[in-house]
């Protein structure tokens, strides 16, 4: 690991927020990559479209789900806060603990949801078999973290110094 990877991660961390406010397009792109009509006929079957639907709220960048509303800004803000630490302790440490840091990505998410009143809910939705169902739509949880590491590139950070990626072959 190096301090080198370690700041690449950080300069990716700003494209979450660009100033205080979160870009529609990585807001996007997180529920595009983990959106699923989970009442197919032949399973759960991805989504992407239902990222066109986000609209702003009170609480930032949403999206409706029948009487719920996924606060995709607010998961968001939250996975920054726990990335930002996550860093912190990588860089003192030399190592990121990367279940640790997946499943307190998860937490943000399904700490993210609100009710039919706007009023977000106090602890964390249900992911019954990896998904936050709301009626036939969901939100597959991995798909979601998955995506946040791609954004952020979170693999550099425990890569080893020796291995020259800037000179990797296309494979």
């Amino acid at each position: 690991m190096s301090r080198y990877s370690i700041q690449i991660v950080r300069n990716n961390l700003r494209s979450l927020l660009s100033g205080n406010d979160v870009p529609y397009s990585i807001a996007h792109r997180l529920v595009a990559a983990s959106a699923y009509w989970y009442g197919h006929p032949n399973g759960p079957a991805h989504a992407p479209k239902h990222a066109n639907r986000i609209t702003r709220g009170c609480y930032g960048w949403e999206v409706s789900f029948g009487a719920n509303a996924l606060l995709i800004e607010n998961a968001i803000r939250r996975c920054v806060t726990v990335i930002e630490a996550a860093l912190l302790e990588a860089d003192e440490f030399y190592d990121l603990d990367e279940s640790e840091v997946a499943e307190k990505i998860a937490l943000a998410l399904r700490g993210s949801v609100a009710n039919y009143a706007g009023v977000e809910y106090a602890g964390y939705y249900d992911a019954n078999d990896g998904y936050m169902h709301f009626g036939v739509q969901a939100i597959h949880v991995d798909s979601f973290v998955s995506e946040v590491w791609d954004v952020l590139d979170l693999d550099l950070v425990n890569r080893p110094e020796d291995y020259d990626w800037f000179e990797q072959d296309d494979v």
